[in-house]
């Protein structure tokens, strides 16, 4: 009779070399992954270590393939936080950045560093960046006075602005169909494509006419202050 010596933890080759010193004859059972024990060392004995056994007994040795390696999940389009809750269950830890994106709304991911569906080990850092939306572009306001209604929109647009048209009313100081009122003063900088109202002057009022009833008018102011 012998005994199964301890042979867990330790290398495959220190292993057999242990199991043959005592007389018995060494299988390889299927390598399994394990997170306490390093590749190529020894999982697990059967029979058991310390069991007595009669020599010549099969042993069989179950061998440590390292750390389980982690599948990547797919994080683009997902937001942050369902990002990191995914990354947290595969057994990995997220690295985000930022950057601007015209096409994926902010707090989204845009992109990741590794592919989805790749194995890693379990405890890497993946990589990716989070939208911050569209980076606003500032612009300036041109000046539309005494602009015609065609040239007005004409500038809006050049200049990257919304124009819209809200009508027309009475100037006395700027002509008939140019441009007195603009909702944004004109050098002030916005964010592009920020509406612009604007309207146009439909020259002075005319008069009021004269009614020829100047003198009952004058009495019947002077009955209403008695």
């Amino acid at each position: 009779m012998t005994t199964i010596p301890s042979v867990v933890g330790i290398s495959e080759a220190d292993a057999e070399k242990a199991l043959q010193a005592k007389n018995l004859v060494v299988k390889k059972g299927d390598p399994v992954y394990s997170d306490d024990v390093e590749q190529g060392e020894v999982v697990s004995v059967s029979p058991s270590e310390g069991a007595e056994v009669k020599e010549g007994t099969t042993v069989t040795l179950v061998i440590s393939k390292g750390n389980q390696p982690a599948t990547v999940p797919k994080l683009t389009g997902k937001s942050q936080s369902d990002a990191e809750a995914a990354l947290s269950q595969a057994g990995l830890s997220g690295n985000a950045t930022e950057d601007y994106s015209d096409t994926v709304e902010e707090g989204y991911i845009i992109s990741q560093d590794t592919d989805a569906g790749k194995e890693v080990s379990k405890g890497t850092t993946i990589g990716y960046v989070v939208s911050k939306g569209p980076k606003m572009t500032v612009v300036t306001v041109p000046d539309l006075s005494y602009k015609d209604k065609n040239t007005a929109e004409k500038l809006l647009k050049q200049a990257g602005l919304t124009p819209e048209y809200i009508g027309e009313d009475y100037s006395d100081e700027y002509p008939k169909g140019q441009v007195f009122y603009q909702s944004v003063s004109s050098g002030t900088q916005v964010e592009k494509g920020t509406t612009v109202q604007y309207m146009v002057s439909k020259g002075s009022q005319p008069s009021a006419p004269d009614s020829g009833n100047s003198g009952n008018d004058s009495g019947t102011e002077e009955n209403t202050n008695q």
